[in-house]
């Protein structure tokens, strides 16, 4: 009796052995396929549902390509938690504004020197003031800037805007545009770039001007001293932003086939305060019609802000978007271009990063209605 008992007891102990081992493999299968599942889901949704995704802080290098000029197709991306125009001035006619003191924008204002606040009142206007391109220092405010007179000013003002300095330092037989200034230490640099010849060329039959960059440098604002040619080309040469970032001292600038035609964003460096420059190096082709708008340094990442009409090519302005893209500090890996779906017919003119926010200046219509616009994006990287 006690034998039978323990024979039972043997078969139901193996029974319920056998259904256990068969449960825990249930389970484990199960689990391995759930989680496939989950992974095959999450690809498809990456690659259906971009409008979406948003841009990265440059931790993740899943999307980087060790090729800097890569054109994968931009992205449209969902730019922030909050994104707000803080005001649109209808009809202004504005060829080139830039921000300054991070709490004005200055720049032309129908053909003379304008400043906005962020809430678009016109705070000063000054009609003794010709110009159509500038740029701004950020250490001391400094203003320099060219107009169709062929002549270049230095421009300084205080804190209530009051002029300080405005100087013509250059008049010229030829067509000066898009001049930059930098300061490092306690030196002054500044380019100007002439035309020779033929100016916005448009026809790509037709010979093109020569555009040359030229590099000079002032310890007062007033004795310049001119360093070298950095740059010289028969396409035009345009939208250049000067940048220091620990001791080296970037160039960037358009450089375009034609007016209004494709165009590369590129770049050049030097490490010995312009004694030496590199060799330009694409940051963008010339696959549309790219126009320079800023770059920002963060997070040990270069961030170009453009506007482009890679997604409706040939129409210039008018079809153009603001885009981004990033890149290592040595421009070696760059992300693929990303496209703001909130902004159109932009022409990219200034970007800002103020604290936790980032601000676009920019052209709405430009061939039209040019109408200036100010958009507040925050953060400025969205989790």
């Amino acid at each position: 009796m006690n034998m039978r008992r323990l024979k039972t007891s043997i078969k139901l102990i193996l029974i319920l052995l056998t259904i256990t081992i068969f449960s825990v493999l249930s389970i484990t299968l199960y689990s391995h396929l759930c989680v496939k599942s989950d992974r095959s889901i999450n690809a498809n949704a990456t690659i259906s549902d971009s409008s979406n995704s948003t841009i990265p802080d440059g931790s993740d290098n899943s999307d980087n390509s060790n090729n800097p000029d890569d054109s994968d197709s931009p992205k449209q991306i969902s730019t922030a938690l909050e994104c707000k125009t803080l005001f649109k001035i209808d009809n202004l006619h504005n060829g080139d504004v830039k921000f300054y003191d991070n709490k004005y924008i200055v720049g032309n204002d129908n053909g003379t020197l304008g400043i906005f606040d962020f809430n678009g009142q016109r705070v000063r206007k000054y009609d003794d003031i010709k110009l159509n391109w500038l740029s701004v220092e950020g250490t001391d405010n400094i203003i320099i800037y060219a107009n169709s007179n062929k002549e270049v000013g230095i421009l300084k003002l205080d804190d209530s805007l009051n002029i300080i300095l405005n100087e013509i330092i250059m008049r010229n037989d030829k067509m000066t545009i898009d001049p930059t200034i930098l300061k490092i230490n306690d030196t002054y640099f500044i380019t100007v770039t002439t035309i020779n010849g033929t100016i916005n060329n448009s026809n790509p039959d037709k010979d093109n001007g020569i555009y040359s960059v030229d590099l000079y440098k002032s310890k007062d604002l007033l004795n310049w001293t001119h360093i070298d040619t950095i740059i010289r080309d028969n396409h035009n040469i345009e939208d250049l932003v000067a940048m220091n970032v620990n001791g080296t001292y970037y160039i960037f600038f358009e450089r375009e086939i034609v007016d209004k035609g494709n165009s590369s964003l590129e770049v050049i460096f030097s490490n010995n305060k312009g004694t030496k420059w590199s060799s330009p190096k694409i940051l963008c082709k010339a696959e549309a019609d790219n126009e320079l708008g800023n770059i920002i340094f963060y997070k040990n990442k270069f961030i170009l802000y453009y506007s482009s009409d890679y997604l409706n090519k040939g129409t210039s302005y008018e079809g153009a978007s603001i885009f981004v893209k990033y890149f290592d500090k040595n421009f070696e890996n760059a992300s693929s271009p990303k496209v703001y779906k909130e902004f159109s017919s932009t022409l990219l003119f200034d970007v800002l990063k103020s604290d936790d926010s980032l601000y676009f200046v920019y052209n709405e219509h430009y061939m039209t209605q040019s109408n200036m616009v100010l958009a507040q994006i925050s953060p400025i990287v969205p989790e």
